[in-house]
């Protein structure tokens, strides 16, 4: 891929992925929204973010 998709659909392991990065980028963004990850009446508060990632080989589906 050359440019940024949106809805795709990304077909691998996560170790796999993981062991496929080859560079990261410095510039980490956080999502606007928050959360809660709990169990058993416990929680705690969750937030997801990602930097730049190049991904040596991956599986990308879904539509133009």
């Amino acid at each position: 891929m050359t440019r940024p998709v949106k809805q795709a659909t990304l077909i691998g392991t996560n170790i796999d992925i993981l062991n496929k990065i080859e560079m990261v980028g410095f510039d980490l963004k956080f999502g606007l929204q928050t959360g809660t990850c709990g169990k058993e009446g416990q929680a705690a508060p969750v937030c997801d973010g990602c930097p730049t990632l190049k991904i040596s080989a991956m599986t990308v589906g879904g539509q133009k």
